[in-house]
């Protein structure tokens, strides 16, 4: 299947298209203990009124995910391309770098083109416009689902993650941690358990990347973001 959802998905509801304008401007800093990546203005862009505060219950899937990481890192592993790139997509996938974007500011696109392992002639672009980016507690999108071609479609779903500090169980015994709380809709309850089972295996993902490096000194590979527009990763091509 196509990563988080079914191909066949894009087939279940028309676009849900309600535009609005929003141009206020943003600029924050996001910086952990080796990587700092700044937001910058946003886009004006068509937001759509329908998000994933008002997805009907029956068609909101919700679970919670702890990690041995503390907010600041788990946020900062979602808007660093260089660290995006390594645990995002479920088992069987994998991010391509050299086809990659992370505009971290709201109105931005995030792109990541995922190939099967088993099938590299198989792909998948995924791709999402960032809704809400509150540092350290808040992601939401609003993601095209993939058509039949594995190219984004016109059918939106919105998906929302919010960072929560929290006491959890580490390779050493307890210790600092976040629980992440995921909520991904509109979707039919029939597909709610494979969703949450392909995010389960990409946030194993995260866990390993995030726990392998628990005191990182690696390079900033996320650029810095400036008043011209937002920052774009670049892989080897």
């Amino acid at each position: 299947s196509l990563p988080f959802i079914m191909s066949g998905l894009s087939c279940a509801w028309s676009m849900m298209r309600a535009p609005r304008l929003q141009t206020a401007p943003t600029l924050s800093t996001v910086t952990n203990s080796s990587v700092t990546i700044t937001l910058g203005r946003n886009h004006s862009y068509e937001r759509p009124t329908v998000s994933v505060t008002k997805v009907p219950d029956e068609e909101l899937l919700v679970f919670d995910h702890e990690i041995a990481a503390d907010p600041k890192r788990v946020f900062t592993a979602y808007l660093d391309p260089s660290q995006l790139h390594r645990w995002y997509g479920p088992a069987g996938w994998r991010a391509q770098t050299d086809d990659l974007v992370v505009e971290s500011v709201v109105g931005g696109i995030q792109r990541v083109r995922m190939v099967n392992d088993f099938d590299p002639g198989a792909t998948c672009v995924l791709q999402s416009r960032f809704l809400a980016i509150e540092p350290y507690h808040e992601l939401e999108y609003a993601e095209q689902l993939p058509n039949h071609l594995g190219e984004p479609s016109d059918i939106l779903v919105y998906s929302r993650f919010r960072f929560h500090p929290e006491t959890v169980i580490t390779p050493e015994g307890v210790g600092e941690g976040t629980r992440i709380t995921v909520e991904i809709g509109p979707m039919p309850p029939n597909v709610h358990e494979e969703v949450r089972t392909s995010w389960r295996s990409t946030f194993a993902r995260l866990d390993a990347l995030l726990t392998e490096h628990d005191d990182p000194e690696q390079e900033d590979a996320s650029p810095e973001q400036t008043d011209d527009g937002p920052g774009q990763a670049s892989g080897p091509r």
